[in-house]
């Protein structure tokens, strides 16, 4: 029995992936074309398409290729992982425990669909000018959570997507290194293996 024969498994690995290889965001009513918008999407975008594979199987969504080969800088072929509306919402859901970077991210999200289903179709007359102000609320909230400071404006480092509540952790210098690092190796001892060590090689 393999580990991602469980679905338990499966779902803190998906959290993990999500973390650091997905994204999720809110789109928006096309002003030109008039096309009704406000509809939620959760996405994994990576060059190894077995995990996205898995994501089909557990989730539902679409699996396509994403963007072109462009040798030197891209040479393997990217694939993305989508689903939208309630199969994204039950994605997050699913994840969300395991979740960390991007967990006030899913928050939003699953509060933004849960209050849409409430709200039902937009009927005949369309949404209010209330729900559109909140939507419009929310789909800006989530795009603030992605352009937050991660070790504070001190060090100017931002991150695509941050929890807020461990973003204030100012980052220490002597973690930022200046020039490329390289593994090297030493010896640890007459009867012992070679030790593998991370060395920063400044100018």
């Amino acid at each position: 029995m393999g580990p991602f024969d469980s679905l338990h498994a499966r779902l803190m690995y998906y959290g993990g992936l999500f973390d650091g290889e997905g994204t999720v965001y809110i789109s928006q009513p096309n002003r030109l074309t008039s096309v009704a918008g406000f509809a939620l999407y959760a996405a994994v975008t990576m060059t190894d398409a077995a995990p996205l594979v898995w994501l089909v199987r557990d989730f539902g969504g679409q699996l396509a290729k994403s963007g072109v080969i462009n040798p030197p800088k891209i040479r393997r072929q990217p694939y993305k992982w989508c689903v939208c509306a309630n199969k994204a919402a039950r994605f997050l859901s699913a994840i969300r425990p395991y979740t960390m970077v991007k967990a006030p991210q899913i928050d939003v999200a699953i509060e933004f669909q849960n209050r849409k289903d409430s709200v039902g179709r937009s009927g005949r007359h369309g949404l209010s000018l209330e729900e559109r102000r909140w939507r419009m609320e929310m789909s800006k909230r989530l795009k603030e959570l992605k352009t937050l400071f991660v070790h504070g404006e001190l060090n100017g480092i931002r991150a695509n997507s941050v929890n807020a509540e461990i973003a204030n952790t100012e980052l220490n210098e002597s973690f930022l290194f200046d020039s490329k690092c390289v593994e090297t190796k030493r010896p640890t001892g007459s009867n012992r293996l070679p030790e593998d060590i991370v060395q920063s090689i400044r100018n």
